[in-house]
């Protein structure tokens, strides 16, 4: 910020625990654009960045707080890995996992048994989109899409809600589109961010719904 390159917010978040936010202001992306090599398409996405809502960079920093969690209690016995929508395209399944688009996919390896699932972090939307979000993983379970595609059983889904009252309605609306489903049904959790930053991502706080 001395060179008023980059803007640094502090009141975005009132926990006190949350780190400040950087984002490049109109200097910042300037003195970037005279650079030699520069990639303008990044660039052009660097105007935006300090326009991103305040949901959207809470759930940066919860995602970015469980891959924390997970590094520290990562064993000799038992493994962590975390990925994100930007490491897709280099997995085994990228095609799959970038249709489908989670917010974060968690593998745990212990011995020989390997346990992937996805993160999706549900924060206050109308219901309508909040629908819409939840059928991402539905359907696909549903219809038997995952499994033709990949040959691998579906992913449990962890839910994680920005506050109890998100909570209550994500269990509605999965009990409506689950209760839809003929057969088996996705094994879906659902815990609320508080919970997860208080007792860590593996704590005993996931509610199943499904």
């Amino acid at each position: 910020t001395k060179n008023n390159y980059v803007n640094r917010n502090t009141t975005i978040h009132t926990s006190g625990k949350q780190p400040a936010i950087y984002a490049l202001n109109t200097a910042g992306i300037q003195a970037l654009k005279a650079a030699p090599n520069i990639d303008t398409i990044s660039l052009r996405k660097l105007y935006r960045e300090h326009e991103r809502s305040t949901s959207f960079i809470q759930r940066c920093l919860l995602i970015a707080d469980i891959n924390l969690d997970l590094r520290e209690r990562t064993s000799k016995l038992i493994d962590y890995g975390m990925y994100v929508p930007s490491d897709y395209a280099a997995l085994p399944l990228s095609h799959e996992l970038t249709k489908l688009a989670p917010h974060a996919v968690i593998v745990r390896q212990k011995s020989k048994q390997t346990d992937p699932s996805f993160i999706e972090v549900i924060s206050e939307l109308p219901d309508k989109h909040l629908r819409t979000q939840l059928n991402r993983y539905i359907l696909p379970f549903d219809t038997g899409e995952w499994k033709a595609e990949t040959h691998l059983s579906f992913p449990a889904l962890l839910l994680v809600a920005t506050t109890p009252e998100v909570a209550k309605t994500t269990q509605r609306l999965i009990k409506q589109l689950t209760n839809k489903l003929e057969g088996s049904k996705p094994k879906i959790l659902i815990t609320t961010s508080d919970k997860v930053t208080k007792h860590g991502i593996t704590g005993d706080i996931w509610q199943p719904l499904s």
